[in-house]
């Protein structure tokens, strides 16, 4: 029984731990979607997580991504684009986005699908997205 003894004492303040917060957190999945829109999503410092989203780069419309506070979540490097069908040439492609958890903080990431020399036309999707990173 004196082996379950640490054991028990660590659920016990993990529990309490848990109950001051609301509950435990849980992790930002490392694969996300168009699914993601409007939700506040939780990350921790150090995680990498993926973002896809459909496109119709054949037609030149192409994602462009604004983070609120890059110190908290950074993009790691530019969008790759693959088509859904790689049989085919245009059509639906798929945008695929890499963000770096870096400290903790909130911010807030935007995606925006437009053709790029089209600046005064509202874009054709919208994707937005909280992130908080806790202590």
């Amino acid at each position: 029984m004196k082996t379950l003894t640490p054991l028990v004492a660590f659920l016990v303040l993990l529990e309490l731990h848990c109950a001051d917060k609301g509950g435990p957190l849980e992790p930002i999945p490392l694969q996300l979607d168009a699914s993601v829109n409007g939700q506040t999503l939780t990350a921790f410092v150090g995680q990498r997580f993926t973002l896809t989203l459909d496109s119709w780069a054949d037609a030149g419309y192409l994602w462009e991504c604004y983070i609120g506070d890059s110190l908290v979540v950074s993009q790691q490097g530019k969008a790759s684009y693959r088509s859904a069908d790689s049989g085919k040439v245009g059509g639906l492609c798929f945008a695929t986005f890499t963000f770096s958890v870096n400290r903790a903080g909130h911010t807030i990431v935007t995606l925006n699908e437009r053709q790029p020399w089209m600046k005064d036309v509202p874009p054709r999707a919208t994707v937005t997205f909280a992130v908080d990173v806790p202590q």
